[in-house]
């Protein structure tokens, strides 16, 4: 691609000319002049950590500020302008929440291409989108707003969020858990140490939540492509991209009956970790008084 800028000698006469060459993204790497000189260059870690190099060659400084697809570099913040949100590189992540939170069917509403910047862009901030070297970037239809598939998948994931909203506004806990879980919530609250045996339970279930989180965003059967929300035959699990959702909630919603039965016997346990998981969510009744009270998980 060619890049034309004024000649700072003779601002009037003919433009300079450059010419940009790009990696399988068509992310600018190398920038060289009509001498065949690289001017710039920029061979950065995948998710573009660190700056370009600006006077390769030792001529004069040159600047250029197209980064990844859909990105330009403001120097002011330090951050890559992506049309509907801010990319800050060395975090690999945006700095603004998807403007339409979890019905963006990710987990991370801040993260940058599923975590995968060699294999995917996002031009306009929105949406993830894998790229075929050649052709045209192929939106999946998931990500395209008002298609059905969209229509779906915003609806299967609001409807996970609001499973667990309804879950924590019910006092009553009518809304039952699995009937193994609520036994093993039982056990620790009639054990000889119930903290010990909470703590116990609160890693397993975080655990649990890392690696349904690691399959959401490895996506080793590319699901999000071929069994977005119905289920792909051909798949060995035969699931879906969005089940994994559904089982995320159900992990959390698992995790904050956890934090209330150890809140009740104040018990002494890693709170960071447990709010980093849970964030700001909780519930005013613990499990095991409800479970002493009669009451059901």
């Amino acid at each position: 691609m060619a890049m034309f800028t004024p000649d700072p000698v003779n601002p009037s006469g003919e433009p300079l000319v450059y010419f940009i060459h790009s990696d399988h993204l068509n992310t600018p790497r190398v920038v060289v002049d009509r001498q065949n000189r690289v001017r710039w260059r920029w061979l950065a870690e995948p998710f573009g950590t660190s700056a370009p190099e600006t006077d390769p060659s030792g001529l004069e400084v040159f600047t250029q500020n197209l980064r990844f697809p859909g990105q330009y570099a403001d120097q002011e913040s330090e951050l890559f302008y992506n049309y509907h949100r801010y990319y800050a590189a060395d975090g690999g992540r945006y700095t603004q929440s998807d403007p339409i939170g979890l019905a963006g069917g990710s987990v991370s509403t801040y993260g940058y291409v599923g975590g995968s910047p060699i294999q995917y862009v996002d031009a306009l901030g929105l949406q993830a989108a894998p790229l075929t070297p050649g052709l045209p970037i192929p939106i999946p239809s998931a990500a395209i707003p008002g298609t059905p598939e969209n229509k779906e998948l915003q609806t299967a994931t609001i409807n996970g969020v609001q499973a667990v909203s309804s879950w924590l506004s019910n006092l009553t806990f009518s809304n039952p858990f699995r009937k193994k879980f609520a036994a093993a919530v039982q056990r620790a609250c009639d054990s000889d140490n119930p903290c010990e045996a909470l703590k116990a339970m609160m890693v397993q279930t975080i655990n649990d939540m890392s690696r349904r989180e690691s399959d959401m965003l490895v996506d080793r059967f590319n699901q999000y492509k071929n069994a977005c929300c119905t289920p792909d035959p051909s798949s060995p699990k035969n699931t879906t991209w969005v089940g994994h959702q559904d089982a995320y909630a159900n992990l959390k919603v698992r995790l904050l009956e956890i934090k209330a039965a150890l809140d009740y016997y104040n018990c002494d346990y890693d709170k960071g970790l447990m709010n980093a998981y849970l964030g700001s969510v909780s519930i005013t009744m613990p499990a095991c008084e409800i479970l002493k009270n009669g009451g059901r998980l």
